[in-house]
């Protein structure tokens, strides 16, 4: 008689470590979708960031003043022979 309470304790702890099992799989399963998610998200950020930075040194080349200020609040360097009046504002 203690082996069939034994046996099914057994059983009971197995279907439990399987039901855990699955839910782990499905946690994975989202957790994989999400860093794929994020991975899209930051490729897409260093795009802009690679974008931005190509029109900076566009700019500089072509003396334009942007409005645009740095991540540190700091504006980007006008060349000294660049007078006012010849610079576009974007």
């Amino acid at each position: 008689m203690r082996r069939l309470t034994l046996k099914s304790q057994a059983d009971d702890l197995e279907a439990e470590m399987n039901d855990i099992r699955k839910r782990l799989t499905t946690q994975q399963k989202e957790s994989n979708g999400i860093q794929k998610a994020l991975t899209a998200l930051e490729i897409k950020l260093e795009q802009k960031r690679a974008d931005r930075h190509s029109l900076l040194k566009s700019c500089k080349v072509l003396s334009v003043n942007s409005n645009y200020t740095g991540p540190l609040g700091h504006k980007p360097c006008m060349p000294s022979s660049v007078s006012r009046s010849s610079v576009i504002k974007m």
